[in-house]
């Protein structure tokens, strides 16, 4: 398997950036809890395949009142489609978001003006990605190191702790099969106790598309659903933080377009 490298990037120039956080953001430690991360945070395509991705806010200890959202990408593995806007409690944005596809960089910046601030766990953004005919493993990462970069702030202090990568695995593309199913393995599930991850796996033994939801039992965020097409034999590779969700049993479903169901429950 071939390991793709980050792609080379640039700074973005001072006259291009509008974003209200940085007039805000001051050096001094300020509660550092909050975090960004990708719902899954691993997951396994096919190239040509298009896939969403939504990103998730844990506050923390403190309410947010800004972010500014800054991911590189390498252009030869991963194609950008479409930056969507959802409900988001940050509910203006600073600068129109953009895809700059020369430096391999998607760049979201909102605020909001007034209380209530959100302190619960939110969707910031939805990212429609497409992967390219190059196999192998490739990360949408933060860097933290360039300005500007992936920030969070409340009462002009920076309450980021961290930003995760997205880690995408890109699968041959092979053939395309019958859209429907004799067998659909449960999902195994592991957690690493040191990282708090959810890692899941299953294959199957023929060949289609597969429906996988996360769904809280009890709880009012929305079902989170990806659609992926799946080739016989194949393990296919999943990768849950919850550290971004509300606490909680949550149900994990997979669904064959032949209507072919498995679930299960895990709390997260």
């Amino acid at each position: 398997m071939t390991y793709l490298r980050k792609s080379t990037y640039k700074t973005i120039e001072k006259s291009q950036w509008l974003s209200l956080i940085f007039c805000l953001v001051l050096t001094s430690v300020f509660a550092q809890k909050g975090r960004i991360a990708p719902f899954p945070q691993e997951l396994t395509v096919h190239a040509g395949e298009t896939f969403d991705i939504t990103w998730w806010v844990h506050p923390g200890q403190d309410p947010v009142a800004a972010i500014d959202f800054v991911l590189w990408y390498d252009q030869m593995a991963i194609e950008p489609l479409k930056i969507e806007n959802i409900e988001s409690p940050l509910n203006i944005n600073a600068m129109k978001p953009f895809i700059d596809r020369e430096k391999g960089q998607i760049v979201y910046a909102a605020f909001k003006l007034n209380d209530p601030w959100p302190k619960d766990p939110f969707p910031l953004l939805k990212l429609r990605l497409k992967a390219l005919d190059v196999t192998g493993v490739s990360s949408l990462f933060h860097d933290s190191t360039i300005i500007p970069s992936t920030s969070m702030a409340f009462e002009g202090h920076n309450t980021l702790e961290k930003a995760d990568d997205l880690k995408v695995t890109i699968l041959s593309n092979e053939p395309k099969h019958s859209a429907s199913f004799d067998k659909l393995s449960l999902p195994r599930i592991e957690i690493d106790e040191e990282s708090g991850l959810y890692h899941f796996q299953f294959s199957s033994d023929d060949s289609g598309v597969t429906r996988i939801m996360v769904s809280q039992v009890e709880g009012s965020i929305p079902d989170m659903v990806w659609e992926t097409r799946v080739e016989k034999g194949r393990v296919y590779n999943y990768v849950i933080n919850p550290a971004v969700l509300p606490p909680g049993k949550y149900n994990l479903t997979l669904q064959t377009a032949g209507g072919l169901k498995v679930e299960q429950e895990v709390d997260f």
